[in-house]
């Protein structure tokens, strides 16, 4: 039978019996994972209520910490089998916490794969070169839709200032031709300035 958890613990203890280092207990307060409510004294020497304690990390830890980290989750529910880790064993832990850490970035990798995965099937992320290929058929159509509409526009200024239509559509086009060549120039030098791939700002970042 498992012996009884106690009430209060240090924060040695209180990270042997949830499997984690003590510097990761640290780590879980400064970030109010656990808070002022389930510590017991103050500064260094604050000890760890530990049902409180252990409640809030169930609460607070994200699927990937407390499934990806050598059975957390588990942990956070079991009675101490060990006393806390001394200082004569900092090599051991460095190791645990290496191991533990690089579990979580794969979890953290393989999550952002399925993330990116689902987004591109909705439609949220497209290639930067079909997004080109789009931003030039519209900007075709408008001007195809624009050099159409040429011949009313002169023949709607030829009425209204008694002038040869043929005169004021000469200098339409001539002057169009000018602006679609400069339009040109400018989409080109935009496109050469864009990335091959723009940043996603609502990805989360990295975890330490």
């Amino acid at each position: 039978m498992a012996s009884p958890v106690p009430e209060v613990l240090s924060k040695g203890e209180f990270a042997a019996l949830i499997g984690v280092s003590a510097g990761r207990v640290s780590q879980y307060i400064s970030e109010g994972k656990i808070t002022s409510a389930a510590l017991v004294g103050e500064g260094p020497r604050a000890k760890i209520n530990v049902r409180l304690a252990q409640s809030q990390l169930r609460g607070r830890l994200d699927p990937s910490q407390r499934f990806g980290m050598n059975g957390l989750a588990t942990s956070l529910d079991a009675a101490p089998a060990q006393p806390a880790p001394t200082p004569s064993s900092p090599v051991g832990d460095t190791i645990d916490e290496q191991i533990r850490a690089e579990r979580l970035r794969q979890e953290q990798m393989k999550s952002r794969r399925m993330a990116e995965e689902e987004a591109s099937r909705t439609g949220r992320y497209m290639l930067t070169s079909e997004a080109e290929a789009q931003m030039e058929k519209v900007a075709g159509a408008m001007m195809s839709a624009f050099e159409g509409a040429l011949p009313d526009l002169a023949g709607a200024l030829a009425a209204e200032f008694s002038l040869a239509q043929r005169d004021i559509m000469h200098v339409l086009k001539v002057a169009f031709r000018a602006f679609r060549e400069r339009a040109a120039r400018q989409n080109s030098d935009a496109a050469e300035a864009q990335p091959a791939a723009v940043p996603d700002e609502m990805k989360s970042p990295e975890a330490p």
